[in-house]
């Protein structure tokens, strides 16, 4: 990845006094600098599109396609491959979600996103879900794919990676967002690494295009292992500001201003005084006991009312039982014939 001659506005060599190189005046240049560019959009950092099957690079809102050098008396032709280092990833899955088709050209952020692939980003407005594992967007079937015609889901499912080029480990680099499509070669690829204890970002990686596919798959393969110098430049370059930004992008949230009151404000009004509250008792009625609550039961229970118990007729005195009765009860008898024992013949003898 050549980069293209552009107007130098600013020296890449050039040296600040040690004044500006300290920690307070570094910490006031960027607030400086963040000021005099607040609301300006950037584009972002540099990332890699594989649009129509190859290879461009978007910076600052434009597209530039990656161009192999021109043969003496040939065109140039684009890239078809890149030789890469990885020199990062983000550790999860990012998902992105558009609302309406993708038009060509279009470079719209996207309706819902998540960097982390567990919750949407904090900068966006309309989040279709509080968390992706429960979101509709994110389930099989929510989007019927135009290119297989194959159940998909609405939120895409991508893994972004920090390339640095692997002629120059000193270029810029650039964040290359795996589609689904690919997840399963990349996957592949990363295994077969680790089955022969091979650091991903301890070698140049080839990736190309599938030619049998009739949409952008990309593929990958091995291409060298990096020296020592090399490989100790990608780890420095690992905990740089630019490639943790890619790996995980910073964005600031622009709240709207509001404007300030053309007059003077009213004192506000007096909260409404609090609506009385219901008794738990209810008042008794005239000439009966005051009510009363048992202590172990929460319902409230009245006092006998004795009006109401002397109105009542007095229940007849209980007959006893067959049981308790006694062969010579006689003042229980209903018939003047004397009693005689079941089975007996003879009247029994009286005492």
């Amino acid at each position: 990845m050549t980069q293209g001659t552009q107007l130098q506005v600013v020296p890449a060599n050039l040296q600040l006094p040690a004044h500006l190189l300290t920690p307070d005046a570094i910490a006031a240049i960027a607030a400086a600098n963040a000021a005099a560019a607040g609301g300006i959009k950037l584009g972002g950092f540099p990332r890699i599109s594989i649009k129509g099957s190859k290879f461009h690079i978007v910076k600052g809102g434009e597209t530039t396609t990656i161009m192999e050098p021109a043969a003496p008396g040939q065109p140039a032709l684009p890239m078809m491959i890149l030789k890469v280092v990885i020199a990062s990833a983000n550790p999860g899955l990012s998902k992105t979600f558009y609302a309406g088709d993708y038009q060509p050209g279009d470079d719209k952020e996207p309706d819902c996103s998540a960097d982390n692939g567990i919750v949407p980003d904090a900068h966006i407005v309309n989040k279709q879900s509080p968390t992706c594992a429960i979101c509709p967007q994110n389930q099989w079937g929510s989007k019927i794919s135009k290119t297989t015609g194959k159940d998909v889901k609405a939120c895409s499912d991508t893994k972004r990676l920090v390339l640095l080029p692997g002629a120059d480990l000193a270029y810029e680099a650039a964040g290359l967002a795996i589609p689904p499509a690919s997840l399963g070669d990349w996957g592949k690829y990363v295994k077969a690494l680790s089955e022969r204890n091979i650091p991903v970002n301890a070698i140049v990686t080839n990736i190309t295009f599938d030619a049998t596919a009739s949409y952008p798959k990309l593929l990958f393969s091995f291409n060298r292992v990096l020296t020592e110098a090399e490989y100790a430049q990608v780890v420095a370059r690992a905990q740089g500001d630019d490639v943790k930004n890619i790996v995980s992008p910073v964005r600031q949230i622009a709240l709207p201003q509001l404007a300030a009151p053309a007059g003077p404000t009213a004192a506000p009004a007096a909260p409404a005084p609090p609506r009385p509250r219901r008794p738990l008792l209810r008042p008794c009625r005239p000439g009966s006991a005051a009510p009363h609550r048992h202590p172990y039961s929460a319902k409230v229970s009245r006092a006998p009312d004795p009006r109401r118990r002397s109105a009542r007729p007095a229940r007849p005195p209980r007959r006893p039982s067959r049981a308790s009765r006694t062969p010579w009860d006689t003042s229980l008898r209903t018939s003047s014939r004397p009693w005689r024992p079941s089975g007996s013949r003879t009247p029994p003898r009286r005492p």
